[in-house]
C-alpha cells in the first residue's frame, strides 16, 4: 500500500478542494446561478469526500501504530544443539540426506553446519545412547531402513539405488578390509580414522545391524550413558509423530512445560504458535501466552530475534 508523505497529502487535499487537480488553482466558474449552485453541490460533495480520506487516513496511521509486536524470549543453548535438531515433521530418513555430503549441512539462517558436536567420540555414543533408549524404529522404521534411497537425491552418488541396510552392512564390512569396496566408502573410514572416532562409529554401526537385522535387543542399553535433556526432547518428538489429535494436545501442554522448565521459553512460543502441524490443535493460546510474560518489542527487534530459538524453530520467513 502506498503511503503519503505529508506534504504529499496535504498537497493531494487541496487539489480536492480547490477543484484543480494539476495546479491548485481555483476553478473558474462563470457567475450564472444554475451553473453556481451545480458548483456549489460539487464542492459540497467534494468536501464530503476530503472527509471520508481523512478518516481513512487516520484509522490507517492509528492502525499502524498501535501495531505491536511481542517477543524477547531467550533459549538457554545446550552444547548438543550444534548437531541435534528438533523434527515436527518426523521424517528422520531425509535428515539422513546431509550425511551424503560429508555431515555438512545448512540450517534455516543458511548458516553452515558442520555437527562438530557430535563427531567428537564421548558424544557420540551419548548421543546413539539416548537415541537407542527411546527406540531406535521410532527414528527410523525397519521399513524405510531397507527402503531404497530415492534416486533423484543420490544420483551420481554411491548411495544411490542403496537401501541404509545396504550402507551400513558395505560400512561394516569395509572397516578392516577394503577390498571390492566403492571409494565412497574407503574414504569414509579415512575420514573417521582422521577424527579419531573410527572405533566408536564402528562399534555403533554394529548395534544398528542387530537392531534391525539380528533383532537382538540391546541388554546394556538402559544402564549406558546417556543425555536425559536430550532423551526427553526427542521423546518429545517422537511421541508427538504417532500421537493423535487427542494424545496431541496433552503432549503439547506438557512439552510446552518442560521447554519453560529448561529455560527455552522461545521454543515454548514456537511450539504453540509457530509449528505448522500443531495448528489445528485446540490450545488456551492466549492464556500460555501470557505464561510466558512476553516483552513489547520494536518491529525491528522483532524480525532481528523471531528465529533465534535454539531447538524449536519458527517455519515462517525472517523478513517482514
Amino acid at each position: 500500500m502506498r503511503e503519503f508523505g505529508g506534504f504529499q497529502a496535504f498537497y493531494y487535499l487541496q487539489t480536492l478542494l480547490t477543484g484543480d487537480n494539476e495546479t491548485g488553482r481555483k476553478s473558474r466558474t462563470i457567475s450564472y446561478p444554475k451553473t453556481v449552485s451545480t458548483h456549489r453541490k460539487k464542492m459540497k460533495l467534494r468536501n464530503f469526500n476530503v472527509f471520508i480520506l481523512l478518516l481513512f487516513m487516520t484509522a490507517c496511521v492509528m492502525t499502524r501504530q498501535n501495531k505491536v509486536f511481542i517477543g524477547g524470549w531467550t533459549d538457554k543453548d545446550f552444547d548438543f544443539f550444534e548437531s541435534v535438531v528438533h523434527n515436527s515433521k518426523g521424517n528422520y530418513l531425509n535428515e539422513i540426506t546431509g550425511l551424503k555430503w560429508g555431515g555438512i549441512s545448512y540450517d534455516m539462517q543458511m548458516n553452515l553446519k558442520e555437527f562438530k558436536w557430535i563427531r567428537q567420540s564421548e558424544n557420540m555414543i551419548v548421543f546413539f545412547n539416548t537415541v537407542n533408549r527411546i527406540g531406535l524404529e521410532k527414528f527410523i522404521s525397519k521399513e524405510d531402513f531397507n527402503k531404497k534411497l530415492f534416486e533423484d537425491d543420490y544420483w551420481d552418488f554411491d548411495w544411490e539405488a542403496k537401501s541404509l541396510n545396504n550402507i551400513c552392512k558395505s560400512l561394516i564390512s569395509c572397516f578392516n578390509d577394503t577390498t571390492g569396496h566403492e571409494q565412497y566408502f574407503i574414504k569414509f573410514w579415512d575420514r573417521r580414522r582422521a577424527e579419531n572416532n573410527e572405533q566408536s562409529v564402528y562399534d555403533i554401526l554394529c548395534k544398528i545391524d542387530n537392531v534391525y537385522n539380528q533383532n537382538l535387543v540391546d541388554q546394556h542399553k538402559i544402564s549406558e550413558q546417556y543425555d536425559t535433556t536430550m532423551f526427553n526432547l526427542l521423546s518429545f518428538d517422537t511421541e508427538l509423530h504417532f500421537a493423535d489429535s487427542v494424545q496431541r494436545k496433552k503432549i503439547i501442554i506438557e512439552y510446552f512445560d518442560y521447554l519453560r522448565a529448561k529455560g527455552l521459553n522461545h521454543s515454548a512460543y514456537n511450539l504453540i504458535f509457530e509449528i505448522k502441524e500443531y495448528q489445528d490443535i485446540s490450545l488456551h493460546r492466549d492464556s500460555l501466552l501470557q505464561v510466558l510474560q512476553p516483552d513489547t518489542l520494536t518491529e525491528e527487534m522483532y524480525w532481528r530475534t523471531r528465529n533465534d530459538a535454539k531447538w524449536i524453530k519458527s517455519y515462517r520467513d525472517n523478513g517482514p
